[in-house]
């Protein structure tokens, strides 16, 4: 936060722009990791993950009458957000401070059941500033997250919601170096939901601040080609600070700012999905992004 801040206070004086060139500018100075699995983007996938073998200590005991086959369960993925710039804030030699708004949706589905039960679905809503200077770039966020258990799989297991969700501020810092990224951030809970619940209560769990850092690197195939590589480690207080690793590959397609790309995902540690936040998982899954 303090570098981010200090990236705005001490930029040069701002370069005049022409009239109206401030609001909805065609502008993005921050790119989400791509081996955060809640990078907000447009995704369909496939993955097969053991979610279900066991039940975590944040939720009570829930009913599977196929609970041998859901121990190796495949289900089928569905992410849909992105972030639209508002206004350009100030712009110097080298970068340029840029409000946005952002909306995102994660959600999965048992494909192998004719009932295609809903897992679960985490909405995020934020409203974050982007900046950018040089080889250097970051945010600082408002972010509200919940979570929301499917209701075919609630109706069909006995599993009941878990009150899993809060309000924070985040802050990413990111270094570019060549076809390398660095990037580091955090998040300051000031209100959680989860904290209030009685099973989180129970276990001593409190919700007041995330750690996220990893790395990713790109290689050019040709006028139109890549690849890239990243990894992504990512630890909560609600979690006990257990870690969870993230690891993708994949290639694509791009022209003009514009993307189609096939991602191998990996997944070992504490699930990301809010209603199983105590619940270990491992998954491997293959996914289609658009960046439109």
């Amino acid at each position: 936060m303090f570098a981010i801040t200090a990236m705005l206070a001490c930029a040069p004086a701002s370069v005049h722009a022409q009239a109206g060139d401030w609001l909805l500018p065609r502008t993005r100075n921050f790119r989400h990791p791509v081996a955060d699995p809640l990078s907000p983007r447009f995704g369909l996938g496939l993955l097969a993950t053991d979610l279900l073998r066991s039940r975590g200590p944040e939720r009570l005991p829930f009913v599977l009458g196929d609970s041998a086959d859901a121990a190796h369960d495949v289900q089928a993925t569905a992410a849909l957000g992105g972030t639209l710039p508002l206004a350009r804030l100030r712009e110097w030699q080298g970068g340029s401070a840029v409000l946005a708004v952002e909306a995102a949706a994660f959600a999965r589905f048992r494909i192998e059941y004719p009932s295609r039960d809903d897992l679960g679905t985490d909405w995020f809503i934020s409203l974050p500033v982007e900046v950018r200077h040089n080889d250097w770039s970051g945010r600082i966020a408002l972010m509200h997250r919940s979570s929301h258990l499917g209701d075919e799989f609630m109706i069909a297991s006995g599993a009941e919601r878990i009150e899993f969700g809060h309000e924070a501020l985040e802050v990413n810092a990111v270094r570019q170096l060549g076809p390398t990224r660095l990037y580091a951030g955090g998040a300051w809970v000031f209100r959680s939901n989860t904290e209030y619940e009685l099973r989180a209560r129970g276990l001593g769990r409190y919700d007041r601040a995330e750690l996220d850092l990893g790395a990713e690197h790109e290689w050019s195939l040709g006028p139109l080609g890549e690849a890239f590589a990243g990894v992504d480690l990512h630890a909560a207080e609600r979690t006990d600070w257990n870690a969870s690793i993230a690891v993708v590959a994949g290639a694509g397609l791009t022209y003009g700012g514009r993307a189609v790309r096939l991602v191998a995902r990996f997944h070992d540690g504490v699930s990301r999905l809010g209603e199983f936040f105590l619940t270990d998982e491992r998954y491997v899954g293959l996914e289609l992004v658009i960046v439109p």
